[in-house]
């Protein structure tokens, strides 16, 4: 919706350009935010970050997100070097 006249903005009506990757970035943030709600002194181990990677390369875009929450809240340290090795050549 749109203020302040509260109407509705369709973005299928093919009246406006939309990227075909417009849902990247706020699915890249949403992903983020998950992966912050995880408290920093929470044991996160390897396994469990491994284990919720999806399966799907739909939820890519999420998952980089939780990748740099966990980052910024300091438990990518405790990922193995095998999985660090599968993140970074995939």
């Amino acid at each position: 919706r749109a203020p302040p006249r509260n109407t509705m903005v369709d973005l299928n009506s093919g009246n406006i350009d939309v990227p075909p990757n417009m849902t990247s970035w706020p699915s890249f943030h949403n992903g983020v935010a998950a992966g912050l709600k995880i408290a920093p002194a929470s044991q996160v181990e390897s396994a469990w970050i491994a284990y919720n990677k999806p399966k799907s390369a739909d939820l890519a875009n999420e998952y980089a997100g939780f990748l740099m929450a966990l980052g910024l809240n300091g438990h990518l340290t405790k990922l193995a070097t095998l999985n660090i090795h599968d993140y970074l050549t995939k």
